[in-house]
């Protein structure tokens, strides 16, 4: 059954006691999954994005493989050399010490901070929401996946996926998950964990979160399909089939953000990426030896990939609706996400920072009229809010119709 009055309390408590914002009293944060930034560019969706919003131009992701990445976006953190996590494996749990090569691994982590505790102490609500995600409003399943994959292999989809079990939700790319106040905690967990079937809920109630961390499945985030083994040449085509099909996914999804007269009402920001760059494991796993030399250390961004692990980065809505159109040029990377947040609602440090970029983003304060207008696109223009997705309207037509 799906947790309606779970993301309706979540919205009443922030209601009664969040804290005004400096620049935005929304977070909406999608991430997609293991695409270069130059190849996602190529996409006319995701680059028209940029005109409507605000791009980063050197954003990147904090190592490789995807786990630590997500760390990074809650707790400023990979977590290298933490030696009280535990992983599973065949359903045992082992005391492990994280060394980045065993980064997707099932953890425990215990007795870290990460962005919810602050929220919550702050008065702020917060979920994440993961497509096919099994749990319920009483159920916190802390399995590694769930979800049968495609069935068929429709063009582009990775054949080692199709049909494969526990491919559409992935533990590993839920990071709430990996701390053992979420995963060993029933109550807390099913308050906070949600699948896409809530978030239809909260959509349909327009009432969300302060803070939501949105998870596609492992299609629609553009993971199963063509990248890791594509040939290194120069503008490939191979990796556009997932990224166009992740842009028809995203335009849709923003629709019904562009539709919120709740989001719409206030200074919302919506921050799309991506965790983790291609090109590093298409240089490790090739089978040309000059060019599998490049990149021998994945998991430190390898020397071979020149872009550092660069990723696309956009920021949407209301929040930025006095500059879009503008850039972000410094050097940032998943860990600037939790300092951005602190630096909006005043919120202290966790004290796990390990990058070079844990600073916050240089945001303006867009002024925007506490109160809805009207239902029509055009009449948020009049009342001085952008919504997210103007042109995601039009490309969902030109893209599905």
């Amino acid at each position: 059954m799906v947790a309606v009055a779970s993301v309706l309390a979540l919205a009443a408590t922030a209601m009664a006691a969040a804290p005004v914002g400096k620049y935005f009293d929304n977070y909406i944060f999608i991430v997609m999954e293991n695409e270069d930034a130059i190849n996602v560019l190529r996409n006319s969706e995701y680059a028209s994005l940029l005109k409507s919003g605000v791009e980063f131009t050197d954003y990147h992701g904090t190592v490789h493989p995807s786990q630590p990445n997500y760390w990074s976006t809650i707790a400023q953190s990979t977590f290298r050399g933490l030696k009280q996590g535990n992983y599973s494996i065949n359903g045992k749990t082992v005391g492990a010490e994280i060394t980045g090569d065993n980064g997707d691994n099932m953890y425990d982590i215990d007795g870290s901070k990460m962005i919810a505790d602050s929220l919550e102490a702050a008065g702020l609500s917060w979920g994440i929401y993961s497509e096919n995600y099994p749990g319920n409003a009483t159920v916190c399943y802390t399995d590694d996946g769930s979800g049968t994959g495609p069935l068929i292999t429709f063009e582009g989809v990775n054949s080692t996926s199709v049909g494969a079990k526990n491919r559409e939700y992935k533990r590993k790319h839920n990071p709430f998950m990996s701390f053992t106040s979420i995963n060993q905690n029933v109550d807390r967990c099913t308050k906070h964990v949600f699948s896409e079937k809530d978030w239809a809920a909260a959509v349909k109630a327009d009432s969300f979160p302060d803070y939501v961390y949105f998870v596609p499945n492992q299609v629609d985030d553009s993971h199963d399909w063509p990248g890791d083994a594509a040939p290194i040449v120069a503008n490939d085509p191979t990796p556009m089939a997932g990224i166009d099909y992740s842009a028809q996914w995203l335009a849709k999804f923003l629709v019904d953000l562009n539709n919120s007269a709740y989001l719409n009402s206030r200074r919302t920001l919506v921050h799309i990426t991506f965790d983790e760059n291609d090109i590093a494991y298409s240089l490790h796993y090739s089978s040309i030896g000059a060019v599998n030399s490049t990149c021998l250390d994945l998991v430190n961004n390898c020397p071979g990939d020149k872009t550092n692990n660069q990723v696309y980065g956009v920021l949407l809505g209301s929040a930025v609706s006095c500059y879009e159109g503008t850039t972000i040029d410094g050097k940032y990377d998943h860990n600037s996400i939790v300092a951005t947040l602190n630096d909006n609602w005043g919120l202290p440090s966790l004290g796990n920072s390990d990058s070079y970029s844990a600073a916050a983003w240089p945001l303006k304060n867009c002024p925007v009229q506490y109160q809805y207008q009207a239902p029509a696109a055009t009449a948020l223009y009049s009342a001085g809010v952008k919504p997210f997705a103007a042109l995601a309207v039009a490309v969902v037509a030109a893209l599905l119709f």
